[in-house]
């Protein structure tokens, strides 16, 4: 299993998925999924790059959103 495991392109497979799910977000949400998509990345890439931990970045994002859905 090694062996076979350690052949493997990741990157051929990460871009192969990165382009699949752009495409997804393209059909399914038109151009304004990929907008949504391409701020949510850049709001990943924040918090990664300011070293903040990631339990932050989703209790900021999802107390809005659960807020949001209990008003409607």
């Amino acid at each position: 299993f090694v062996k076979i495991i350690s052949k493997v392109n990741y990157t051929g497979i990460c871009l192969g998925t990165i382009a699949f799910i752009t495409l997804l977000i393209i059909v399914i949400a038109k151009p304004i999924g990929l907008l949504i998509a391409a701020v949510a990345c850049c709001i990943g890439l924040v918090a990664y790059l300011s070293d903040i931990q990631k339990n932050h970045l989703m209790g900021a994002l999802m107390v809005p959103t659960i807020l949001f859905f209990l008003m409607n």
